[in-house]
C-alpha cells in the first residue's frame, strides 16, 4: 500500500489509498501503510547520526536486566507466594525487557522512521511495566534473609530498567523530531533555489 508525502511550510501530510473491502477501519490501516512505505522504512543515516551510538548501550543493559529477573525470579517464586506463583511477573517481565533491548539495538543498526518510533513506543511500554515490576516485587512481604535480599535486588532492576527505558525512549524521540526538522530545512532550501534554477536555465543563452 503506497504513501504519498506532501509538505506545507509547516506541516507534513501523508495520504494512503483506502481498502473498502478491508474489515478493519481505516485507523487501523495507517499503521501497515506506514510499516510498508519506503518513507518510512528506509534505513536513514541521518538518523543514525542522530540516535549516535546509544541505543546499543541502553539494549544490551536492558537485555541483562531481563535476563537477570528471569534468573532470580525463578529463585524468588519458587520459595514466595502463591501469588507471585501464579502471576509469574519475573518472567514475562524478563521476556518483555529482552524484546525491548532487542528492538533497540535494531533501531540503531538499521534505524528507519518506522523501527526507531517503534522503539520509543516499546520503551514507554517497557517504563510502564517497570513500575509494575516495582509494586509487585515491593509487596512480596517479609522473607528470609537470602529471599529478602533477592527481592531488593529485583525492586532495583526494575529500577534501572525504568530509568534506562524512559532515557531510551526520549534519545528516540527527541532523534525523530531533530530529523524531521532537518527534512523541513532542506525542503525550504529546495523551494528557495528552485526558482533561482529556474531563471537562471531560462536567461542562460542557446549555444
Amino acid at each position: 500500500m503506497a504513501v504519498s508525502v506532501t509538505k506545507s511550510e509547516e506541516v507534513a501530510v501523508y495520504s494512503f489509498p483506502s481498502d473498502p473491502h478491508s474489515a478493519w477501519p481505516p485507523l487501523c490501516q495507517i499503521l501497515p501503510a506506514l510499516c510498508y512505505s519506503p518513507v518510512c522504512c528506509s534505513v536513514s543515516q541521518g538518523l543514525k547520526r542522530l540516535l549516535a551510538n546509544t541505543q546499543s548501550a541502553l539494549g544490551t543493559i536492558q537485555i541483562m536486566v531481563g535476563l537477570l529477573n528471569i534468573g532470580l525470579g525463578k529463585i524468588v517464586i519458587s520459595n514466595n507466594s502463591w501469588f507471585l506463583r501464579s502471576l509469574r511477573a519475573p518472567y514475562w517481565l524478563g521476556a518483555v525487557f529482552i524484546a525491548v533491548g532487542i528492538v533497540c539495538i535494531l533501531a540503531e543498526k538499521f534505524p528507519s522512521l518506522c523501527l526507531v518510533g517503534i522503539s520509543a513506543s516499546m520503551n514507554l511500554l517497557s517504563a510502564a511495566l517497570s513500575i509494575t515490576g516495582i509494586v509487585l516485587y515491593a509487596d512480596l512481604g517479609p522473607g528470609r534473609m537470602l529471599l529478602g535480599g533477592l527481592d531488593a535486588l529485583l525492586i532495583i532492576l526494575a529500577v534501572l530498567q525504568l530509568c534506562v527505558s524512559i532515557s531510551s525512549a526520549v534519545l528516540s524521540i527527541k532523534a525523530l523530531c531533530k530529523y524531521q526538522q532537518e527534512q523541513n530545512e532542506i525542503t525550504e532550501e529546495v523551494k528557495y533555489y528552485k526558482p533561482l534554477l529556474d531563471i537562471t536555465s531560462t536567461t542562460s543563452p542557446v549555444v
